[in-house]
């Protein structure tokens, strides 16, 4: 720290810093809960009727990121592997992601809205507002998970996917 004061009687250190690089423990990070998600509901506790895809309405999603800021939303139907494409052309972020999926969903016929299932991005962060406005529970897969064959098969199909402007 420089212990001199400057023209303002501020020290060089605490209005300048020290030049150096900030270091940041290997071990927790984000302690303020900054990029958490909270209340998340299991995969675990998804309805049984939903892993032996039987029955139509339980959807699978995940983010495919664009040519920034662009990325899209891809949505698999478990039992008929649909896929609904959801533009995000503004970004990603939480507050941008939950209305443009509510809409989405909002036009499928209700007994085809029945659970989704998400990755852990930050993305879904709004997902406890999102079940309030449509009555879609969603449910969280296991961190550090791929998302499962289906999700990479969807990403993989949809990569290179021609943008509408």
């Amino acid at each position: 720290m420089c212990p001199t004061v400057g023209r303002y009687g501020v020290t060089c250190g605490a209005a300048c810093g020290t030049g150096r690089a900030m270091r940041h423990p290997r071990g927790k990070r984000l302690p303020q809960g900054r990029g958490q998600l909270i209340d998340t509901v299991s995969i675990h506790q998804r309805p049984a009727e939903a892993d032996g895809r039987t029955i139509p309405g339980h959807w699978e999603g995940d983010l495919v990121l664009g040519k920034r800021p662009s990325a899209v939303l891809t949505l698999v139907e478990r039992a008929s592997r649909s896929v609904l494409l959801v533009a995000l052309p503004a970004g990603w972020r939480a507050e941008q992601v939950r209305p443009a999926l509510t809409t989405a969903m909002d036009r499928l016929p209700k007994h085809l809205c029945h659970s989704l299932t998400w990755d852990h991005g930050k993305e879904m962060a709004e997902h406890a507002r999102f079940t309030v406005d449509t009555g879609i529970p969603v449910y969280f897969c296991d961190p550090g998970g791929s998302g499962g064959p289906r999700a990479a098969l969807a990403r993989r199909s949809v990569r290179g996917y021609p943008t509408q402007r």
